[in-house]
């Protein structure tokens, strides 16, 4: 099945605000609720077993990495050590010069 129409928003209220007034549905970290308004507008269930967690990945532009990424990749994997998940492979540093 493949909807009518798509609509692209950048923000997670937008995509909140668009499903409370009927215009579609969405697929969101449960956490986003916790401050949205809105919510007593919105019809909210847990997805079942395997699709509960997805693979999240962090992307930018290639060549373009730099010290901000690389830092972020560091606090990641600190995040990772401590109990978090980056899946398998953990998190890469950026290497602008290598690309």
């Amino acid at each position: 099945m493949v909807p009518l129409r798509v609509i692209e928003l950048a923000s997670y209220q937008a995509i909140l605000s668009c499903a409370a007034a009927g215009t579609g549905a969405a697929l969101l970290p449960s956490s986003v609720l916790a401050s949205y308004l809105g919510r007593r507008h919105l019809s909210v269930h847990a997805l079942p077993g395997e699709m509960k967690e997805v693979r999240t990945v962090l992307i930018w532009r290639m060549g373009s990495g730099g010290a901000k990424i690389n830092y972020l990749l560091e606090v990641l994997n600190r995040l990772r050590v401590r109990g978090g998940s980056l899946g398998r492979r953990g998190a890469k540093r950026a290497n602008p010069a290598k690309r």
